[in-house]
């Protein structure tokens, strides 16, 4: 449009008047401003679109084992990882102390698996009462399997303390826990294998795991997803 203005200007100008010249320039300026506002526009939201994208979520149901009263039990609970987060980490009904094992877990997952942690958002989700750092394995097999495999671990369950190095400690209750397991229709436990001693108390299968390295290579023997 501009460079038709253009020719049509240049084989008028003679018969062109000082005025009819200055139309003819701020016509051509307007529409070079237009092109470039409209330009700009088509930038940004271009830049801005994948960041608007709706997040996605994906929630895994895990089943905690506790100790209350001397009776060991299972515990339902959830956790649910967004996309397009910053490491941000939620919860409900969970104690300071269970926050800090989920976030020690989660930092160990991202670093077996090789998946930035701080791409996502997290929730945490118990339905009791739960306390001290034995579901510190729990979390860190079913953050690994979300992680790098999008998937649940299914019918596991895990109890024990992640400590530096990634070693695996002991934890208390572990035989009433073993026999919650039982009737929790949970099929294969990971504890901690300086407990070996104690992996009686129940029918359930359970594999002892000393670092959280062992438990990769118990998963794949298990035929379940590999975290890697």
């Amino acid at each position: 449009m501009a460079v038709q203005v253009v020719v049509r200007a240049l084989r008028a100008a003679p018969s062109l008047t000082r005025a009819s010249w200055r139309c003819v320039c701020v016509y051509l300026i307007a529409g070079s401003t237009l092109l470039a506002y409209f330009t700009l526009i088509l930038f940004i939201f271009g830049w801005l679109s994948p960041l608007a994208s709706t997040p996605r979520y994906f929630t895994c149901r895990v089943q905690l084992l506790a100790v209350s009263g001397g009776e060991g039990l299972t515990i339902p609970g959830e956790i649910t990882i967004s996309t397009r987060g910053a490491g941000a980490i939620s919860s409900t009904g969970v104690s300071r102390d269970v926050l800090v094992s989920f976030k020690l877990a989660l930092i160990y997952a991202s670093i077996t698996t090789g998946v930035d942690y701080k791409s996502y958002n997290y929730y945490l989700k118990i339905g009791g009462d739960v306390k001290g750092l034995s579901a510190t394995l729990l979390f860190y097999t079913t953050l690994s399997h979300m992680l790098s495999r999008g998937t649940c671990p299914q019918g596991v369950s895990a109890t024990g303390i992640i400590g530096p190095g990634g070693v695996v400690g002991a934890v208390g209750g572990l035989e009433q826990k073993l026999r919650a397991a039982a009737a929790g229709n949970i099929t294969l436990i990971y504890a901690p294998g300086v407990q070996r001693d104690l992996f009686n108390y129940t029918s359930v299968n359970v594999r002892g795991v000393y670092t959280i390295y062992d438990l990769g290579y118990a998963q794949r023997s298990q035929g379940l997803s590999d975290f890697y």
